[in-house]
């Protein structure tokens, strides 16, 4: 720990030739990052930051970067307070696999899980938090995107459930970002937005998409209404029915859907 800043840094040369960190029962006042990790090009089996106080900071409380990690098997944040002031818990995984990334039991401003340029995430969640974002911030942030030589990101059985709170003071309280990034089984349910129970919404494409059709399915309990989805493929290339133009959606079932809910072009809802 850095005793000018009160930083928690770890680097490569930090990390030697271990393959395992565990940061828990600390207590961190630091004037730049709370802790910050920063790995590249190493092997990482476990990664695991438990009962952890942030209680001021500059910037971001908790921040994870990982380019070219290998072997990773779990990336666990759990039981962790992070002061309001900025970003709470950011994970960037930049061309790195990991098999499973909880985010659980915490009080932090965001949570922002990244899976970047070829990273593929197996499992995750995001569960049992508080979160309060400040303005200009998302509460909740998943962002999958591969990158422009065209491999593909994933974060498939990734599910954001069950948080106690979720606010943002000017953005969203929730939000998904995908490009080129095959996302199979993502759910979002059963979290408070705001004072209000809602975010109840399961998305699914698996299968032959040419039999089995995509499902949009909204769960809320108190009426809210799914006001847009927006599933864009232009960059793929892709149509969902044979034939050079493809083929436009058609609506089936618009329980819960908002009245101005409308669905675009071939590659588009």
């Amino acid at each position: 720990m850095d005793v000018g800043t009160g930083n928690l840094s770890i680097t490569n040369a930090d990390l030697g030739g271990h393959d395992e960190i565990i940061i828990e029962r600390v207590d961190i006042a630091s004037t730049v990052e709370g802790i910050s990790i920063d790995l590249s090009g190493v092997p990482l089996n476990r990664l695991a930051i438990e009962t952890v106080n942030v209680t001021s900071f500059a910037g971001t409380g908790i921040d994870v970067n990982l380019t070219n990690v290998t072997g990773n098997r779990t990336i666990s944040l759990e039981d962790i307070t992070v002061a309001d002031g900025g970003a709470g818990i950011n994970v960037t995984l930049n061309n790195t696999d990991s098999h499973a990334v909880t985010v659980e039991d915490s009080i932090a401003p965001t949570v922002s899980i990244n899976a970047l340029n070829g990273s593929d995430i197996l499992h995750g969640i995001v569960t049992q938090n508080e979160i309060n974002a400040p303005a200009n911030l998302e509460g909740v942030a998943l962002t999958v995107s591969g990158s422009t030589a065209g491999d593909f990101s994933s974060a498939n059985d990734f599910q954001i459930v069950d948080n106690l709170g979720v606010q943002a003071l000017n953005s969203h309280a929730i939000q998904v970002n995908l490009s080129d990034a095959p996302t199979d089984g993502l759910r979002i349910a059963n979290n408070v937005i705001g004072n209000e129970p809602g975010a109840d919404v399961f998305f699914r494409a698996t299968g032959d998409t040419f039999v089995q059709p995509f499902e949009i399915r909204n769960n809320t309990i108190d009426g809210e209404m799914l006001e847009q989805f927006t599933l864009d493929l232009t960059s793929l290339g892709l149509v969902f029915d044979e034939g050079v133009d493809g083929k436009p959606f058609t609506v089936v079932g618009t329980t819960g859907i908002g009245a101005t809910a409308a669905l675009s072009s071939n590659d588009q809802i």
